[in-house]
C-alpha cells in the first residue's frame, strides 16, 4: 500500500506465468471515492542505448546467455534460455524512434540478472576479458555473485540464490 498525505493507492498485483498483472487499482480519499481501473500489463523490460550494437550484442549473447529473439542493423531483443518473459533490448540512439535528447547513454543504472549457474557465467565474461568490479563471491544474505560492466557502461551484477547456510 502507498500512502500519502491526501490519498491512499492500494494495488493488487499477481503474477501470471513471469507477468505482473494489475488486477485492481484504486483510490480511496479521506473524503471517499474510489476509481477502480483494470488492466494489465503483457511486458517490461529495460531497453539500452548502445552506440556499439555489434559488441554489445555479443556481450548479452555470449557472456550473460540471453538468446536473440529479433536482430536489425538497430536494435536487437534478447530473453532468457528459459524464461521468456525476461527480457532485455538493445537500440542504437539515431533511430527514429528515439527522440534525439534521449541519445546520451544511461547513467545511474543496474541491471540485475538472476540465473541457475551464476560460475559458468563468471566465467564467460571472464574469458571475454570482460571488467569484473566484484569476482564471483558468496554473500551471507544467500546470494553468489559477481559484477561486472556492459559495453555501455553499465553495472551488470549476476547473482544466484544459494542457501544462507553455504554462504
Amino acid at each position: 500500500m502507498y500512502a500519502s498525505t491526501t490519498n491512499r493507492w492500494r494495488t493488487t498485483a499477481t503474477w501470471t506465468y513471469g507477468f505482473i498483472g494489475v488486477d485492481k487499482v484504486g483510490l480511496d480519499s479521506p473524503v471517499g471515492g474510489g476509481l477502480i481501473v483494470d488492466h494489465m500489463i503483457n511486458s517490461i523490460y529495460p531497453l539500452i542505448i548502445t552506440t556499439d550494437l555489434a559488441h554489445s550484442t555479443a556481450f548479452y549473447r555470449d557472456v550473460l546467455g540471453l538468446v536473440p529473439v529479433f536482430e536489425a542493423d538497430w536494435y536487437a531483443q534478447f530473453q532468457s534460455p528459459d524464461q521468456a518473459a525476461a527480457q532485455l533490448a538493445l537500440i542504437v540512439p539515431e533511430h527514429d524512434s528515439v527522440p534525439e535528447r534521449f541519445w546520451a547513454a544511461a547513467a545511474g543504472v543496474i541491471i540485475s540478472l538472476e540465473v541457475d549457474d551464476v560460475d559458468t557465467r563468471w566465467e564467460a565474461a571472464r574469458d571475454a576479458g570482460a571488467e569484473m568490479i566484484v569476482d564471483v563471491r558468496d554473500e551471507p544474505w544467500g546470494q553468489r555473485h559477481f559484477v561486472t560492466v556492459d559495453p555501455n557502461g553499465l553495472m551488470i551484477d549476476v547473482v544466484q540464490s544459494i542457501s544462507e547456510e553455504t554462504a
